[in-house]
């Protein structure tokens, strides 16, 4: 009896579960169902995948700290298209979740993540449609202030930035976020303020940014940008203290290093003791086997600080290093090659101005917003150099014919002994060097013998 009781029970949970396997069936048991196997099957799968290209493609990042970072950290184009494949069947997870789990809690989530997907692949027009769509056909859904600022941020990546302002611009009136929603939202308005050059707002939408839920990796990169952003504004004081909160929280080794760096630069160097400090950390750092890497800045900036200490000797000897170990980074080159270019310029020897100036602008990226002012005085310095160079020959000619007889033969003389000197130096040199490679093909013969082979024992 009670076994046919228990064989009876089991069918009616089978056929429960039957019946709640129906995806579109609205009941409780049906949703509660689908909510369970829509997340832990194929939309936890769907999100892993795209977290494994989104992590790709931060770490591919290429972060130039030579400008204000990029608040997000995308990466490039090419990258995008290197993990296309991968957001493609994070899209095909997110879309089985949907088919297979219609009246589940997960079906606005897997939307959200089909947006993203056309997000990270750059497919801006795609990725808005996606996410406008997701309040109106679910009206309770957590995800519509959140989709309202990935709506701004597709519209900053297709370069309207008016489009992308007016909406995060109509959401930062109202206050009422929660945490996850604030990083968003205030991350999206600083990029689009950074953009605009709008660096006041940015400042500010990005400390209100720094009071949501975040990574640690992106507190690391909001308070870099934070410290480069102040220090772009003079104030120096919330630049050193974004900076120094940089430090303290351990970041990768790249911007521990630049974040230091900055932090030399923010000192008041006309004080003595402020001077000597920054000198003796940047030599420090320049004897650090880890800075192997970075030695074109640190020597760049004990450069800089030679010119404000008004020691042109020495700034000159540390930007010529700097730009002899400068073999990967071109814009700290062309850095280090400007600040010897104006170096001599103001010493008014315009012939190592215009060398270097040269190389500057062999070495400046096209976008630098010196490029056109680098270039005209390249050509202006060209023109004067070439003037200055007939000028001394015509000066030469005309001191040589204000000459004595005795005194332009003399002259002609030393000219010829000069010469001969030189030609009988260079000839003992050949001929010491002959000696030598003749002394090794002898050994070389010795030692393999007559045939060219080596000689057994």
């Amino acid at each position: 009896m009670h076994q046919k009781k228990h064989i009876f029970l089991l069918s009616v949970f089978a056929v429960s579960l039957l019946l709640a396997c129906n995806p579109t069936k609205d009941k409780w048991l049906n949703r509660k169902w689908h909510t369970l196997t829509g997340h832990y099957n194929i939309y936890f799968n769907g999100e892993q995948k795209l977290l494994d290209a989104t992590t790709q493609l931060e770490n591919g990042h290429p972060n130039n700290f030579n400008e204000i970072l990029n608040v997000f950290p995308i990466g490039t184009e090419e990258a995008a298209k290197g993990v296309s494949n991968v957001l493609d069947e994070a899209s095909k997870k997110f879309s089985g979740t949907i088919a297979l789990h219609t009246v589940g809690s997960y079906t606005d989530d897997a939307y959200y993540g089909i947006a993203r997907c056309h997000y990270y692949k750059r497919d801006y027009y795609a990725a808005i449609e996606a996410f406008q769509y997701i309040p109106i056909k679910y009206k309770n859904t957590s995800y519509k202030n959140l989709c309202n600022s990935w709506i701004a941020r597709c519209y900053v990546g297709l370069d309207k930035l008016g489009e992308a302002e007016a909406i995060i611009g109509s959401m930062l009136t109202s206050k009422n976020y929660r945490k996850d929603e604030i990083a968003h939202i205030f991350a999206t308005a600083a990029d689009i303020n950074i953009r605009l050059g709008k660096y006041s707002s940015a400042i500010e939408n990005l400390n209100t940014c720094l009071t949501g839920s975040l990574k640690k990796e992106e507190r690391i990169r909001y308070h870099f940008i934070l410290g480069q952003l102040c220090a772009e504004s003079s104030k120096k004081a919330p630049a050193i203290g974004n900076y120094t909160k940089v430090i303290k929280l351990i970041p990768a080794y790249d911007f521990d290093f630049n974040a230091t760096i900055n932090l030399t630069r923010l000192y008041d160097l006309s004080n003595k003791k402020n001077l000597a400090m920054v000198r003796r950390n940047l030599k420090r750092m320049a004897n650090d086997d880890k800075n192997l890497d970075y030695l074109d800045q640190i020597y760049y900036e004990l450069g800089r600080l030679e010119i404000a200490a008004k020691n042109e000797a020495n700034a000159i000897k540390y930007l010529r290093l700097s730009s002899e170990k400068s073999t990967k980074n071109k814009a700290q080159k062309a850095k280090s090659l400007k600040e010897l270019a104006l170096l001599y310029f103001a010493r008014k020897d315009y012939k190592n101005a215009q060398a270097y100036y040269d190389s500057t602008f062999m070495n400046l990226d096209p976008k630098d917003k010196d490029y056109a002012v680098m270039k005209a005085t390249k050509l202006v310095l060209s023109d004067l150099i070439t003037n200055l160079t007939v000028f001394e020959k015509e000066d030469s000619l005309q001191a040589l014919s204000k000459l004595s007889k005795e005194a332009l033969e003399k002259k002609v003389d030393n000219w010829i002994a000069a010469a001969k000197i030189k030609a009988e130096l260079e000839a003992k040199e050949r001929k010491k060097q002959e000696q030598i490679a003749a002394s090794q093909q002898n050994n070389q013969s010795l030692t393999n013998g007559p045939g060219g082979a080596p000689q057994l024992p």
